[in-house]
């Protein structure tokens, strides 16, 4: 499974401090990397520059400002919301790695969530 890695200090420094403090992301992360783990399975971060910004059908980059909440690429067609189409290509980034404990090695894009207790 993928998420993005995002750098949730930095964004602690910003106008969605409340926001990011609120949602505990890092105790979320937390959490699914523990049921990843009990299901066999990682947790895998990448990278999340242009996840939004490039076509999830056909990769074309298809700029948006931040306001604009929908995906709409007049290469090959694809219409969706803007979260949804982010979240299709997080998907696909985290597919290319192994996700199995049992595989050995790792991509220097993506990165296995690993928290102490």
């Amino acid at each position: 499974m993928g998420y993005e890695a995002l750098n949730i200090k930095g964004i602690a420094r910003t106008k969605l401090a409340k926001s990011a403090y609120d949602a505990g992301w890092g105790q979320f992360l937390r959490i699914l990397a523990v049921k990843a783990e009990r299901a066999g399975l990682r947790a895998i971060a990448v990278n999340p520059n242009g996840s939004s910004q490039n076509c999830s059908r056909c990769g074309q980059r298809v700029p948006k400002a931040v306001q604009d909440r929908w995906h709409s690429c007049s290469h090959c067609g694809l219409e969706l919301e803007r979260d949804h189409h982010a979240a299709i290509n997080i998907k696909h980034r985290a597919v290319g790695h192994p996700v199995l404990f049992a595989s050995a090695g790792r991509s220097p894009q993506a990165q296995e969530t690993s928290f102490s207790r």
